[in-house]
This record gives C-alpha cells, sequence and structure tokens, in this order.
C-alpha cells in the first residue's frame, strides 16, 4: 500500500492557501460590517416623524330612542342571568352596620373636605352665581347676532366697570368721613375732659391718673405694641386676601360662563335617560316664565 502525502503548497490549486479559513472569515466579518453601514445610512434617511395629533376630550353622541320601548326577553328557557338569590334585609345587622359605617365615613370626609377648602368652595360658588346670573345677558347677545366669547367679554366687563363705579363713589365717602372723624376727635375728647360730669368723676375716683397710668404701662408694655402692628399686619393681608380672592371668582365666572352650555349638557346627562327631555324643556319654561311676569 502506498503512503497518502499531504501536497505540498506547490501542488494545490490556484484558488487554495494555508490560511483559507482565516480569509472566509474575515470576508464574513466584511459582509456584516457592511451590512450595519447600510443599516445605520437607511435609518439616517429616514425623515423624523413630525408632532402627532393630540387625543382630544370628545364628548359622545347622544343616542335618541324611546325610553319607553323596553326589549323583549325570552324567559322561556329561564330568567337570563340565573335565578335571583335571596335579598338581603334591611333589618339586617351586617347591612346596618356596614351602610352605617360607609354613611358615617362620607359624612367625615365630606366635613374634612368643606374645612379645609372653604374659601376655595366660596369662591367656586360665588363664580357660579355670578356666570348664571349673566348667562341670559350673553344668551340675548347670541340672538343678536354676537359671538358668545364677544358676549362674554361684554357681559363681564359691565359687570367690573358696574362694580368699580360702586367702589369709586363709596370709598371717597368713606375717607372723607373717616377724616372728619379723625379730625374731630381731639376736640371731643377735649370737651368731654372739661366737662362737669368728668370733673366730678375725677374729684370723687381720680379718673385722670388711672388713665394716665394705664397708657404709659400700654406704651412701656412691648407685647401691646405687638399687638397694634399684628393688627395692621393682618389688616394688610386681609385686604390682599380680598384683592386675590375678586381676581379668583372673576377668572372663574369668565371660564364657567363660556363653559356654561358644555357644564349644562354634562348636567342634564346625571339625569335619567327617560327624564332628560324634561329636564332640558325646563329652563325654557322657566325663562318663558319670568319673561312674561
Amino acid at each position: 500500500m502506498k503512503e497518502r502525502k499531504d501536497p505540498t503548497p506547490a501542488e494545490q490549486g490556484p484558488g487554495t492557501s494555508p490560511g483559507g479559513l482565516d480569509d472566509g472569515s474575515a470576508q464574513d466579518g466584511r459582509d456584516h460590517g457592511e451590512g450595519l453601514m447600510a443599516s445605520f445610512v437607511r435609518r439616517l434617511r429616514q425623515p423624523i416623524p413630525g408632532a402627532q395629533p393630540r387625543v382630544r376630550f370628545e364628548m359622545p353622541p347622544e343616542l335618541e330612542h324611546d325610553a319607553t320601548a323596553e326589549p323583549a326577553l325570552d324567559e322561556s328557557d329561564g330568567p337570563r342571568f340565573g335565578s335571583p338569590g335571596p335579598r338581603m334585609s334591611a333589618q339586617h345587622p351586617l347591612y346596618v352596620g356596614f351602610m352605617g359605617t360607609a354613611g358615617v365615613g362620607v359624612a367625615l370626609m365630606l366635613y374634612y373636605i368643606g374645612t379645609n377648602t372653604a374659601q376655595l368652595l366660596l369662591w367656586i360658588v360665588t363664580a357660579l352665581f355670578i356666570a348664571l346670573g349673566l348667562d341670559p345677558v350673553v344668551r340675548g347677545l347670541e340672538e343678536r347676532k354676537v359671538p358668545r366669547p364677544a358676549g362674554v367679554v361684554i357681559a363681564v366687563g359691565v359687570l367690573v366697570a358696574g362694580v368699580a363705579a360702586f367702589f369709586a363713589t363709596l370709598i371717597p365717602t368713606i375717607v372723607e368721613q373717616v377724616s372728619q372723624i379723625v379730625r374731630q376727635a381731639p376736640d371731643w375728647i377735649r370737651g368731654f375732659v372739661d366737662s362737669d360730669f368728668f370733673r366730678s368723676l375725677d374729684s370723687q375716683f381720680g379718673v385722670r391718673d388711672k388713665i394716665s397710668q394705664e397708657l404709659d404701662k400700654f406704651v412701656k408694655n412691648p407685647d401691646a405694641m405687638g399687638g397694634i402692628f399684628g393688627g395692621v399686619v393682618g389688616f394688610g393681608s386681609t385686604v390682599a386676601n380680598g384683592v386675590f380672592g375678586t381676581l379668583i371668582v372673576l377668572v372663574l365666572s369668565l371660564y364657567f360662563l363660556g363653559a356654561l352650555p358644555a357644564m349644562k349638557r354634562w348636567g342634564y346627562r346625571l339625569a335619567p335617560r327617560s327624564r332628560r327631555p324634561g329636564w332640558k324643556r325646563y329652563p325654557k319654561k322657566s325663562r318663558a316664565r319670568w319673561a312674561t311676569t
């Protein structure tokens, strides 16, 4: 038998080499790199997506149907959802205890909310009251072909102008009266001190000396002076709170007056579907009754 010899490099073919496997691996690496580069270039060439449309909350359409008509149920094979079980009696201790606990919890929650947000609730109720009062004016302007936003601005502007005119007339009168009291107070005090009644009291009880002593104690007492300063600061904070509350009520009135039609539609939806037409006709009847009176 002849021994098989490995071919020498000279006997190998022209396309072979000792590192043939290494050349194939390098070729695969180059192909993979080119593929990654081509994918990266394609991603760079893709356009950047623009702004997507924002999802808006819209009220679903209300389906009109006859509320009195009820679908007929085929109960020949028995109840559709099975036989109802026995109802729990309203006198059952578990029912009474659970409902009583739930009622007390709801009452405490409402009390906590009311006590901590009383000022805010007052502002909201005031703004809603103003919006309901100005709504007939805005609807009257709408009947005269005035857009609702313009009608809202006109109605609120007239209201603000009227309130400003009222205070512009009232404040100077109050300031004048207070100034007269301050100017005449020394004369009133001097006349009372020089009167025979005060002299008789002073001769019997020493009122003048006691008043002087109390005034000296009051001036020298730092707590009393701090109380006066605190009163001035409290008055200033009250005025600032009033101005801030007025601005909030004005802004809320504008918002409620502009969104009142949508608020009415949502309010009608709180009523049962069978009674919504009556609720919708009630404001019209009320307006007609007020118009005839």
